[in-house]
């Protein structure tokens, strides 16, 4: 999400409506920092990055908002993916609050295989579409993928951790003690 995501959001969905098509969004927060940012100073150009995080936040929040308004308007379909729990949060009770239905409503999430497993789980459970996205290719290209996510992600990545352990832990035995 770089600075004026809002902005390229709105444009975009009013393209869609003027040529009478739907407009498919994927929200994501944030990947290819370090590129962005050498890309710009290579090309001379503002760095197009959000000064903080807490920023970023707030312009994903925003921007949640818009696509949310333009599915209840049946304007666009939504993936909200990200690995924030904030996130996730406020999409869900905005859908909620809003009437999109869980299923079918235009709205689904996206996390990647082995992060934020405990969230598409619970996702899952409470009915909304939850989907993981797995990466593959070769390791040149896919290792880089993932150092960068970890990178991203790497606050709070100890309590996350620790906290997965134990969820994955009890699923476990959940589902042993089935038999």
């Amino acid at each position: 999400m770089g600075q004026g995501a809002e902005q390229v959001l709105t444009m975009e969905a009013l393209w869609a409506r003027r040529y009478g098509v739907r407009y498919g969004v994927k929200l994501v927060r944030g990947a290819y920092l370090e590129e962005e940012r050498l890309r710009a100073r290579k090309l001379g150009v503002p760095d197009p990055l959000h000064p903080t995080l807490e920023a970023t936040h707030i312009s994903y929040g925003a921007c949640l908002e818009l696509a949310l308004a333009l599915v209840v308007q049946d304007q666009a379909r939504l993936m909200v993916a990200t690995h924030n729990e904030a996130s996730v949060m406020q999409a869900v009770q905005r859908m909620e609050a809003l009437g999109i239905p869980r299923r079918a409503g235009g709205v689904c999430f996206g996390q990647l295989y082995g992060m934020c497993d405990h969230v598409s789980l619970e996702l899952g459970r409470a009915g909304y579409s939850a989907f993981k996205s797995m990466p593959v290719g070769p390791e040149a290209t896919a290792l880089p993928y993932l150092v960068r996510r970890a990178q991203e992600h790497r606050q709070g990545a100890l309590q996350r951790t620790a906290l997965e352990r134990h969820l994955l832990a009890t699923e476990l035995r959940r589902r042993l003690l089935r038999w």
